[in-house]
C-alpha cells in the first residue's frame, strides 16, 4: 500500500516526539548550574535628608567614587569626611543616624540624588550575594495634600545602614524603579524623603 503525505508527516511527528523525549531525559540527568545565593536584607535602617536650598552633605575624600554611585562609609574616618552646610533639626537627625553606626558590625551606603519636588524616593529592597550588595530605589508621587512645585528639583541624601562591615562586600549595584512595590525591610526613619 503506497504511503501518503499524511502518513509520512505523522511518522515524522512521532519520531520528533521520541527524539525530544530522549533529550529531556538526558537533560534531567545532568547537574544543574548553581546560581549564586541571593538573600534579602531586611534588618537595614534608612534615614533621608531633603534640601531645597542646596546639597544635603559634602564628602571630602579622594576615594575615586563615581557620581551617582553610593559612598560606602565603613569607618569613623569615612564619617569624619562628611560635612553639612545647613545645620537644622533635620540635618542633626540625619547626622545622628550616621554617628550612631557601630562600624565594626555595620556600614552605611550614602546616596545623593536630585529628585523632582513632587516626588519622593524610597529604598525598595536590599539584597546580598557573596561579596556584593544590590539596592533598589523607587520613586513615587507625594500625596496630593503635600504642597510642591512641579518644575522644581530638590537634593536628597539617603543613608542605608546595613548589618555587616564594609570589608564584606564590594561597591553595591543600584537600580531605580519608577514605581514602588511592596518593600522588604523597614520604612524610612526621617519624614523628609
Amino acid at each position: 500500500m503506497p504511503s501518503t503525505r499524511r502518513d509520512i508527516l505523522g511518522a515524522a511527528a512521532g519520531l520528533s516526539s521520541l527524539a525530544l523525549a530522549g533529550c529531556q531525559s538526558l537533560q534531567d540527568e545532568s547537574t544543574p548550574t548553581e546560581m549564586p545565593q541571593t538573600d534579602p536584607v531586611t534588618d537595614y535602617a534608612v534615614a533621608t535628608l531633603r534640601r531645597t536650598d542646596g546639597t544635603p552633605y559634602r564628602y571630602s575624600s579622594d576615594d575615586g567614587s563615581d557620581e551617582g554611585q553610593p559612598l560606602v562609609l565603613g569607618s569613623n574616618d569615612d564619617l569624619d569626611a562628611i560635612t553639612f552646610e545647613s545645620p537644622d533639626s533635620e540635618t542633626e537627625q540625619f547626622a545622628s543616624f550616621l554617628q550612631e553606626t557601630d562600624f565594626q558590625h555595620w556600614s552605611v551606603l550614602l546616596y545623593q540624588r536630585q529628585i523632582r519636588q513632587c516626588y519622593r524616593q524610597r529604598v525598595e529592597s536590599v539584597w546580598r550575594r557573596p561579596e556584593s550588595l544590590s539596592v533598589t530605589l523607587c520613586r513615587e508621587r507625594l500625596p496630593a495634600d503635600r504642597e510642591c512645585e512641579t518644575g522644581t528639583r530638590d537634593e536628597l541624601g539617603i543613608a542605608i545602614r546595613v548589618p555587616f562591615p564594609s570589608d564584606q562586600f564590594d561597591r553595591p549595584s543600584t537600580s531605580i524603579s519608577s514605581e514602588c512595590a511592596a518593600r522588604l525591610g523597614p520604612r524610612e526613619t526621617a519624614e523628609g524623603q
